[in-house]
């Protein structure tokens, strides 16, 4: 170690070519957490399998993270080595968003067809009480924690495609709203074979615009091969 021959830490910098407040930070993950591998510690093999675990589970605290990076692979990283390494893999600390969660509709029709019995078989003397079972205080809070981050971008592309499906399905296409169906099982169907003809639009579509830009290349390929040829009689 050159800090142990007596290098002051510009030196050290110097010959490393790199900034003093790294090795300075360097010195100080030795010193508190005897670390000796770098901030990017760690095979590719364990840098995936760490991603896919915290994809999995959300850590509110770094902390939490480097104790199992230490209980899995004994690799002992700081608090700052381990967020500039979440920071880099595109962590970021972040609350995630509430979405409801999707009912089953098997368990519906059968929580109705029970319902219905219940009120053919109830007594003269008997009520039927509803109230609601969660206190909002009950609800569902979410925290804060180190979450995978998404580009921004790619997540509008995909909701721009979706949007300009739905676009051509109703108003700017097929119109879909001027059938008036009521019945929600039609609209399914209805919805599929329409999703079905604009996919297969599109790709037609698609098709006649490469279609278009070969023969637009071949004629432009045409044309200046006959601008390029000289006229007969004047070749020198």
């Amino acid at each position: 170690m050159l800090r142990d021959k007596g290098w002051t830490i510009p030196q050290i910098a110097e010959s490393l070519l790199i900034s003093d407040d790294a090795i300075s930070q360097h010195i100080t993950d030795y010193r508190e957490a005897k670390k000796l591998k770098p901030e990017g510690g760690g095979s590719a093999e364990q840098s995936c399998q760490l991603e896919e675990h915290l994809q999995k589970y959300t850590y509110l605290f770094v902390k939490d993270i480097a104790a199992y990076v230490k209980s899995n692979w004994n690799i002992v990283y700081t608090i700052h080595g381990l967020r500039n390494w979440l920071k880099r893999h595109g962590f970021s600390y972040k609350k995630p968003a509430v979405v409801p969660d999707k009912a089953n509709e098997e368990q519906q029709r059968a929580w109705i067809a029970e319902y219905e019995k219940l009120k053919q078989n109830l007594p003269l003397d008997e009520t039927i009480c509803f109230m609601d079972g969660v206190h909002p205080t009950h609800n569902t809070q979410p925290a804060y924690g180190w979450i995978k981050f998404e580009d921004p971008l790619g997540m509008y592309r995909r909701r721009w495609e979706i949007e300009t499906m739905f676009g051509c399905l109703k108003t700017r296409g097929f119109r879909m709203e001027e059938t008036h169906i009521p019945d929600p099982d039609k609209i399914e169907k209805v919805v599929f074979v329409l999703a079905i003809a604009f996919c297969w639009a599109y790709r037609m579509g698609n098709i006649q615009d490469h279609i278009q830009r070969w023969v637009l290349r071949k004629f432009r390929q045409l044309l200046l091969c006959f601008t390029c040829l000289e006229p007969a009689g004047y070749a020198l």
